[in-house]
């Protein structure tokens, strides 16, 4: 619907109405900015093929003004492009990310990303734009905090990924989402909880997580083939130097809809997050999905429709302007 209004939209906070003071519809004619994060999971090679041509389709379908980050998992999150919209730098970036990762050496993205984050130098032998400093901060407190988060709660690399981008996006403008290649998450104790983490962080930031199952079966059948899989503890290891910590979240941010009617489920109350956890029926790619307001592509079947849609949820969505509540502190 390309009509709405804000009478037409109930949004609460911590299950308290929250009043709208706009809605405001956004579509790539009208300049909208788009920030896509591709993460790529660890896969077999045959899934690994079928991801990267998926990802291409979308990378080419994408609003021009998409800007794109491709990212990769080993004992935390790997970068091998950082928020850039040159289609071609992405590209290669995709065929770089599903081959070895190069274990405790950095790769080319994340020593310049070092570089620009601690002193400002690019490759040019320029000195980089404050905006894109900022940028390179961020990604680098991501890098850490996803390692932070493995060593910690021995979460699943890809959870802690996705945990640490949300969060580290709370700030950045426009639509955000998330697109998770993988081949399905292997189960144990930390990992439905952990779930519920990275739904309940991506819905804060107003970030949409698309899953795409790269195997191409129902990844709810992998899971309860690997239930009794419980991965030992992982090593203890250094994390990568450079800027660390969190980015506030704003007292007045804007919450992004994908077009829609009727009423907004509260982001923060458990109940929402048990309902949607309920209805993905054990599937943890398509919890994330659901959980987030975006949803989950098997690659068994025809994905040209999956991936149309996933562009119109990007290309036109609404803006409202939320004030929430300052938090009080005894």
């Amino acid at each position: 619907m390309l009509n709405l209004t804000p009478a037409e939209i109930e949004v609460s906070d911590s299950g308290t109405p929250v009043q709208l003071s706009g809605l405001h519809l956004v579509t790539a004619q009208s300049g909208g900015s788009v920030t896509i994060g591709l993460l790529f999971d660890k896969m077999t090679p045959e899934s690994a093929k079928v991801a990267l041509n998926i990802s291409a389709n979308l990378i080419s379908m994408a609003p021009a003004q998409s800007s794109f980050a491709v990212l990769g998992v080993d004992r935390g999150l790997r970068l091998f492009q950082n928020f850039t919209q040159d289609r071609t730098a992405i590209q290669t970036a995709t065929g770089l990310v599903m081959k070895d990762v190069p274990g405790k050496d950095f790769t080319d993205a994340e020593r310049q990303l070092v570089s620009v984050a601690q002193t400002g130098a690019i490759k040019s032998g320029l000195n980089a734009s404050v905006e894109d400093r900022a940028k390179a901060r961020m990604m680098l407190a991501t890098l850490e905090e996803s390692q932070r988060i493995v060593a910690e709660q021995h979460a699943a690399p890809s959870l802690a990924g996705l945990e640490a981008l949300a969060k580290a996006e709370q700030n950045l403008a426009g639509r955000k989402i998330i697109v998770f290649f993988s081949s399905g998450l292997r189960s144990n104790s930390n990992t439905a909880s952990m779930t519920k983490e990275v739904v309940q962080a991506a819905n804060r930031a107003g970030i949409g997580i698309y899953t795409v199952d790269a195997n191409g079966v129902d990844s709810k059948s992998f899971d309860v083939l690997t239930l009794m899989y419980n991965p030992p503890p992982p090593a203890t290891f250094a994390l990568t130097p450079g800027v660390s910590g969190y980015i506030p979240s704003p007292v007045n941010i804007v919450q992004r809809m994908a077009t829609m009617s009727g009423s907004i489920s509260d982001i923060h109350s458990t109940t929402s997050v048990d309902r949607d956890s309920s209805k993905s029926q054990g599937n943890t790619l398509k919890f994330l999905a659901v959980g987030t307001g975006g949803f989950s592509i098997n690659a068994g079947g025809d994905v040209r429709e999956p991936l149309k849609r996933l562009i119109g949820d990007i290309d036109t969505y609404y803006e409202a302007p939320i004030t929430r509540r300052p938090i009080r502190r005894a």
